[in-house]
């Protein structure tokens, strides 16, 4: 089950990104009728959804739309307690898991995406992911790698590191709707994918509050 634990570290990070866009002929000089021109409105950014899935979608919606061959997992969905779904199967060729999370209207509001590498391959999936992911969306918003001491990058333990919670390895992108797509190597050596509209954030603080009525 794919964990909020990085949420606030992202949301930082997104204090400190820069959007450069491009000029249109950039290095040329203008010709004179492209000087008067209007300037052109920059292409609205692709919206992040995960199979096309849209968000409020109804559970018959989400399961009628995952990808080829992923059936509900009733094992591990039986444990939830609102109302989510968590379905296997298979993405790149890698065993997965996706769990939908909804509100209590049975709107879709967030999706977890988990793609169980071998331990060995789990940072080359991260980079071809990672790759796929800005073939769609564009260059991500943000992008991290860093270690804490003894560990640093490129000194041939970034593995270890991670297991041992040491070391943080990200990236993000985020839409023109507000919707949030994470990309992170777990501390078990997997990679987490997590989607997760403006929509999330009420629904994030309403299940906290209702964890906390227990204590």
């Amino acid at each position: 089950m794919l964990k909020r634990s990085f949420s606030g570290l992202l949301s930082a990070l997104l204090l400190s990104a820069l959007l450069l866009a491009a000029s249109l002929g950039a290095g040329r000089a203008p010709s004179p009728a492209s000087a008067t021109r209007p300037a052109t409105t920059q292409a609205s950014k692709p919206a992040i959804l995960f199979n096309g899935i849209p968000w409020g979608a109804s559970k018959a919606v989400v399961k009628a739309s995952l990808p080829a061959g992923f059936t509900l997992d009733e094992a591990i969905t039986a444990n939830y307690k609102n109302g989510d779904l968590y379905f296997t199967g298979k993405l790149l060729n890698e065993n997965s898991g996706v769990m939908a999370l909804f509100d209590p209207n049975g709107k879709l509001v967030k999706v977890g995406v988990i793609l169980y590498t071998k331990d060995q391959d789990a940072r080359s999936r991260y980079a071809s992911t990672q790759e796929m992911l800005i073939s769609k969306y564009g260059k991500p918003t943000d992008k991290m790698e860093d270690y804490s001491a003894p560990y640093q990058k490129g000194d041939g333990y970034e593995d270890t590191a991670l297991k041992l919670g040491n070391g943080v390895v990200l990236c993000t992108w985020k839409d023109d709707a507000g919707t949030f797509l994470a990309e992170k190597i777990s501390d078990t050596l997997t990679v987490l994918i997590q989607y997760e509209p403006s929509t999330w954030d009420a629904e994030y603080a309403r299940r906290q509050k209702e964890t906390a009525k227990q204590f």
